[in-house]
């Protein structure tokens, strides 16, 4: 399966973005365009206030020497654990659930990444093919 584009996913701290690195390697020895990262667990809300539940790493740096792009800081929702060892997905239990904000936006942005000209089947800023095949590394 040719694959257009990367997507790589680490939580706050620095022994994560450890496999974070060795991933944009991968990528980049193997010419796979990376659309940017998302920190995954960046915090906890509860009652309005936003909770570190690791200690904050390097991530911001990297990005920012790498010139890579944060597509999400998304938080922590034990909810959506529960649901994935459930089998049952979240959206059907929790139909409003505040995740789903979280997880469209990103969705709009990763659109927005791979926008396409329907004419010409390409995505003229990066040059990726008008049937995207994406990869996810955590």
């Amino acid at each position: 399966v040719p694959i257009d584009a990367g997507i790589i996913v680490s939580t706050p701290q620095n022994i994560s973005l450890i496999d974070a690195k060795k991933a944009l390697d991968m990528m980049e020895r193997l010419s796979i365009p990376v659309l940017g990262m998302i920190e995954n667990m960046s915090y906890l809300e509860q009652n309005g206030e936003k909770i570190a539940l690791f200690p904050k790493g390097d991530l911001d740096r990297f990005l920012e020497g790498k010139s890579l792009k944060k597509l999400a800081s998304l938080p922590f929702y034990p909810q959506l654990g529960q649901s994935g060892e459930t089998g049952i997905p979240l959206c059907e239990t929790h139909k409003q659930h505040p995740s789903l904000v979280h997880f469209t936006e990103l969705a709009q942005k990763v659109k927005n990444h791979l926008f396409w000209d329907t004419c010409a089947g390409m995505n003229h800023a990066t040059g990726i093919a008008d049937t995207p095949a994406i990869v996810y590394w955590t």
